[in-house]
């Protein structure tokens, strides 16, 4: 078998949206270390962490809000174990585990998010923390690139001056009212206005 930081490296090449890069993360945090569950928590501008992608016994719908110990780990920049009132808080959520350990999604000295493991109750939890840092390394750059990828297509979308929508966002988006319209046999309308000297 291959090194597994490559396969995921692969794997992470090849994701291009926040989500697909959180369940493949997660998926192999479960597979790479034995955790009974994992899952990614990217920042987001409304939320403090964002559920980015999950696998194992981790039940989605439960673990939309990052739970208080992934929390630690993204606003200390640290590795954070459980403590007693962690796992409490897991269970609730439906983990059932003996132990569990964050760890920080930082890329170029900014946080980024955490991933978060989980170990069945009736296991035995030994992490190796750095083979988990080396992931958390590897996700923080995808999900860097992945935020710098969807902060051009906007920007290219954008007049820098104005802050306006531009000619290319003006004809995908003229584009997309046309397929609607079409598929509901509906019609479109446009009107343009030309207002002159407007930037001065």
């Amino acid at each position: 078998g291959s090194d597994p930081l490559v396969r995921l490296a692969h794997g992470l090449a090849k994701a291009t949206h926040r989500a697909g890069i959180g369940t493949i993360v997660s998926r192999e945090l479960v597979e790479l270390t034995g955790a009974a569950a994992a899952a990614a928590y990217v920042a987001s501008p409304d939320v403090a962490l964002s559920l980015a992608g999950c696998a194992g016994s981790a039940p989605a719908d439960r673990l939309t809000s990052a739970p208080g110990l992934a929390l630690r780990a993204f606003s200390t920049l640290a590795a954070a174990r459980a403590e007693e009132d962690d796992l409490e808080e897991l269970q609730r959520l439906g983990l059932q585990s003996s132990e569990a350990f964050a760890v920080p999604l930082i890329s170029d000295g900014e946080a980024l998010g955490s991933l978060l493991l989980t170990m069945a109750a009736e296991g035995r939890f030994r992490v190796d923390e750095a083979f988990v840092a080396d992931i958390a390394a590897l996700a923080a750059s995808a999900f860097a690139a992945e935020r710098r990828l969807a902060l051009t297509h906007a920007e290219a979308r954008r007049d820098a001056l104005t802050g306006l929508a531009n000619r290319r966002a003006l004809d995908e988006r003229l584009e997309e009212a046309i397929r609607e319209a079409a598929a509901r046999r509906r019609e479109v309308s446009v009107a343009v206005f030309d207002l002159d000297d407007f930037k001065r």
